[in-house]
């Protein structure tokens, strides 16, 4: 494969100059040269004209060398998706992994939206919902028109929940393809939680960190963070789980949303369990440590 960092350095450029010679954002450049996302078409060409390279036989072999990657080039993909959040092998899982779309597919899908007065762009440039027919060229261009509609209806499968998120992407990074395992972590939940249908999937995910974080800084000092009323009320809150769930006769407990992410560890069944006798499950660390990065906790 390629190095495309390779190829910059030797220019001297730095990724915000190369940026503003090829005319995207320096994060596009980052992404390219880390092979997250990969360049095509008119910005590969564009990107190896900012890099000044003009032999045609040099550009072919590079272009050749990017086109040729396969999914196993591309095994280190930054992958954001946290997958403790859901059952081992469960089919949500399955099917986030599966939600992208290749830039060709997000063209399809915005020149489609547009001609049918129903897209982004369209929204911006037409009014009262005025559309035209899809030229010839367009299908000619993917394939054919049955190729071309499959690959659409496959992209929509694929996106789901997330059409309009993936065109507003391609809007910001022409030429890339979508892949929701690689968004940033700060935008990550919120997409899931579209994908799954919950619109207060973040609130959920945001109010589970929060109490983990308490368990966590059980026996610790905290009388000098700024949250610590909100530490007071999730204990009091996980307390009275515990004692309303809480068989003494098996020594079992319903931990409710804190199942899998803690374990109850209790030496005297008779004793009234409280949040000291909560232990955080490898599930729950990574839950915690997953949480820190989204806010920049160290």
């Amino acid at each position: 494969m390629v190095d495309l960092k390779e190829l910059r350095n030797r220019t001297g450029l730095t990724q915000a100059e190369l940026a503003e010679k090829v005319g995207v954002s320096e994060t596009t450049i980052q992404n390219w040269e880390s092979q997250k996302i990969i360049p095509k078409g008119e910005n590969l060409s564009n990107y190896l004209d900012g890099l000044e390279i003009t032999n045609p036989t040099e550009r072919e072999r590079i272009a050749g060398e990017i086109s040729g990657v396969t999914k196993a080039d591309k095994s280190d993909v930054v992958d954001n998706i946290p997958y403790f959040l859901f059952p081992e092998d469960s089919s949500e899982v399955a099917q986030i992994k599966e939600c992208y779309a290749t830039a060709d597919e997000l063209d399809m899908l915005a020149y489609v939206d547009y001609v049918s007065g129903t897209g982004r762009a369209s929204k911006r440039e037409k009014r009262n919902g005025v559309s035209y027919p899809l030229e010839f060229a367009f299908f000619e261009k993917y394939g054919g028109c049955n190729m071309t509609t499959k690959k659409i209806r496959d992209a929509r499968d694929r996106l789901k929940g997330l059409h309009e998120d993936a065109l507003e992407f391609a809007e910001k990074n022409p030429g890339c393809e979508y892949r929701l395992s690689s968004l940033d972590k700060a935008v990550i939940v919120d997409r899931i939680g579209k994908y799954l249908g919950k619109n207060n999937y973040k609130n959920e995910v945001d109010e589970l960190y929060d109490y983990l974080k308490t368990i966590e800084f059980v026996g610790k000092d905290i009388t000098g963070m700024n949250n610590l009323k909100v530490r007071m009320e999730k204990t009091t809150n996980i307390n009275r789980v515990l004692q309303h769930n809480y068989n003494r006769a098996t020594g079992e407990c319903n931990l409710d949303r804190l199942t899998g992410y803690v374990e109850l560890e209790m030496e005297n069944p008779q004793e009234v369990p409280n949040i000291s006798k909560l232990k955080l499950t490898e599930r729950g660390k990574k839950f915690i440590q997953w949480g820190n990065s989204l806010r920049g906790i160290k």
